[in-house]
């Protein structure tokens, strides 16, 4: 994260929990509170975490959020398979580049739009979930 990343959004698929955080394939695991260097350039991105369970853990999230200078950060906070995770995230994308397409920013408004219009697809992944997946922080 020393370098500047050309694109809006920034996206770590990997494993997580809603009690630790983020798990990198080496077995360290990122929680938020450890100290990051993030180029001044990438402050103000989409972080998306492309990993189970961190989004049902609301001050996890916002430590991640807070650490990477996110202007968003979203996060499942349900199990999920990754072609579900892929599904949503190619949709949610999309959502994002056309609002940055028109000069405008994604807000929480436009991700009400996004879960209204993706609501079909939580029972693909796991059945009898009542809730969207993902999380906006």
């Amino acid at each position: 994260m020393s370098r500047k990343i050309k694109e809006d959004a920034i996206i770590f698929s990997g494993h997580g929990s809603d009690g630790e955080g983020f798990h990198f394939s080496n077995g360290d695991v990122f929680s938020g509170q450890e100290e990051i260097k993030i180029h001044a350039k990438n402050h103000g991105k989409i972080v998306i975490f492309s990993s189970c369970l961190i989004g049902k853990n609301k001050a996890l999230s916002e430590a991640l959020k807070d650490s990477f200078n996110a202007e968003a950060l979203f996060a499942y906070q349900h199990l999920m398979q990754d072609k579900y995770c892929f599904l949503n995230e190619s949709i949610l994308l999309t959502s994002i580049e056309h609002q940055l397409e028109r000069g405008k920013s994604f807000t929480g408004n436009t991700f009400i739009d996004f879960m209204t219009n993706t609501d079909f697809l939580k029972n693909m992944n796991e059945k009898g979930v009542k809730s969207h997946p993902m999380k906006m922080y």
